[in-house]
């Protein structure tokens, strides 16, 4: 009996950093000897193409829930590892299954990202089959996507509450000014969000605080934190970051791959090992 499970990782709240832009959904059929992977076609904004800077990371997001009782429950979601070359070309390890135990079998797909031609691809390795999508070709990014924070705001100081009629939620922004993170410098923004009393039936004020720090060199986002009551923390964040060119091989099709253009969504069907 095969089990379908739905995967919602583009709208998921695991924080998907700018890296990923244009992302496929998909749902999962399992069963002992097999899984096959229903992909929907790449939806989202394409990537800017950033030229020249060069790097690779590993990616991960996390969600910390505290109990009633103060204890800290830490879950490890996802973690992909990120490859960007000098022509601002993309290859991402997405994990789409993690079985654990004796018989524990990891299932990642590599995915291509090429904002300046408008191609994404999505590499069966098992089958040697290229997915190729046609998308929009992105421009180079011109500068790193900053929080909307006007010039006149100092670092450290918030931003005026705004006059509410006390039934709206109330958004004050803040820098937080810069530090080095994994060996880049990184500018760090804050937003808190205040709901009143009684919006969301509460009868307390309830505050969610969103952190980012970006790299305008790398022009990508390093770490990001939500913080809410009521959903506890998540975290994304680049670690392992090297700014060297990766192999060019990594950001190409394998010469043995058979492509096959799709134009919505397919099905990749792998044996389990």
């Amino acid at each position: 009996m095969r089990t379908q499970f739905l995967i919602a990782l583009a709208c998921s709240v695991l924080l998907a950093s700018p890296a990923f832009g244009q992302i496929s959904t998909f749902t999962l059929e399992t069963s002992p000897t097999t899984v096959t992977i229903n992909f929907n076609a790449p939806r989202g904004t394409p990537i800017p193409a950033v030229a020249g800077s060069p790097y690779s990371a590993n990616q991960a997001t996390e969600s910390i829930q505290t109990l009633t009782d103060g204890t800290h429950v830490t879950q490890t979601r996802n973690t992909s590892h990120i490859t960007r070359d000098s022509r601002g070309r993309t290859r991402t390890e997405r994990p789409i299954l993690v079985t654990r135990g004796e018989n524990g079998w990891n299932l990642t797909v590599p995915e291509i990202r090429d904002p300046v031609d408008g191609l994404y691809y999505i590499l069966d390795q098992q089958n040697k089959v290229a997915h190729r999508f046609a998308t929009p070709s992105a421009p180079t990014a011109p500068a790193a996507t900053l929080p909307a924070i006007g010039p006149q705001m100092q670092v450290g100081t918030p931003s005026p509450k705004p006059v509410t009629d006390g039934k709206r939620p109330e958004t004050a922004n803040e820098k937080l000014g810069s530090q080095m993170m994994e060996g880049v410098m990184v500018e760090g923004y804050r937003s808190t969000t205040t709901w009143p009393v009684g919006t969301q039936g509460n009868d307390r004020p309830i505050v969610s605080t969103h952190e980012s720090w970006i790299s305008e060199e790398l022009k990508t986002e390093v770490f990001m934190k939500n913080s809410d009551p009521r959903f506890g923390e998540n975290i994304f964040k680049l670690t392992n970051l090297e700014r060297t060119e990766p192999d060019p091989t990594l950001l190409q099709v394998p010469p043995d791959y058979t492509i096959v253009d799709e134009k919505g969504s397919f099905k990749m069907t792998v044996t389990r090992h």
